[in-house]
């Protein structure tokens, strides 16, 4: 149920990021804008209800925004906090999706597999902000990055959404089972298999990939019989 959202106006560019017309069931045409909402559910099987927010990264004002975020947080007593989303990696097209990420609690890194903290150095997004703000407020919160193919950047992926829908049901401790997403995931995967075939380019990287992958799985022993890569190579 939705209990809260966002006035857009402070923070779009709507230039960039344009309101969408739309014919509702009534036959009338109306206007969309840019929403960043707040849903509640209330699970009898759980200790804890569960918020859950979508929308779209801002253009302009991120501290007022995300000072708007971390507030909601605090009157809603929220007592972890968790984002879900997705980046282009070098990785196989057809193998499970993996996630990267890092969490400010050791439980929690031990229990999706997350690092600490992230390394990475240079320009963020909201998402780097409104986890940093949570850091320095301690708020227990975890960032977790589904890893899609940049060479396959057909959106929306259905094989990437049931990752992050399964991970989510997973951070907030329910199960469930998605047929129709699942088959969507399948038959994009078959649809992918067969347009790469028709790229010379792509096909021989995705064919590298399996190699590369090929090589992490070998034994230790036949790793280290390798010849080892030169700067020259590099």
């Amino acid at each position: 149920e939705r209990f809260a959202t966002v006035d857009p106006e402070e923070f779009y560019s709507f230039i960039d990021l344009r309101p969408q017309a739309r014919y509702n069931s009534l036959g009338q045409r109306e206007i969309i804008w840019p929403a960043n909402e707040f849903y509640f559910s209330r699970q009898p099987r759980l200790e804890h209800d569960i918020i859950v927010g979508v929308g779209a990264e801002p253009h302009l004002k991120w501290r007022t925004f995300t000072n708007i975020i971390v507030e909601t947080i605090k009157r809603c007593n929220v007592y972890q906090s968790f984002t879900l989303a997705a980046l282009w990696a070098d990785v196989l097209y057809s193998a499970p999706v993996q996630f990267s990420g890092s969490a400010t609690d050791p439980d929690l890194v031990r229990r999706f597999g997350l690092g600490s903290g992230s390394r990475y150095e240079g320009p963020t997004g909201m998402v780097g902000v409104l986890h940093d703000m949570l850091r320095q407020q301690d708020f227990i919160s975890a960032s977790m990055w589904a890893n899609m193919p940049y060479y396959v950047s057909a959106t929306p992926n259905p094989k990437g959404i049931l990752a992050l829908v399964r991970r989510g049901m997973e951070v907030v401790g329910l199960s469930g089972t998605f047929p129709e997403l699942e088959e969507e995931a399948r038959d994009f995967d078959t649809r992918v298999a067969e347009a790469i075939e028709q790229d010379p380019k792509i096909a021989a990287h995705v064919r590298e990939l399996e190699r590369r992958v090929a090589r992490r799985d070998k034994p230790r022993s036949a790793l280290e019989q390798e010849r080892t890569m030169s700067g020259d190579d590099l």
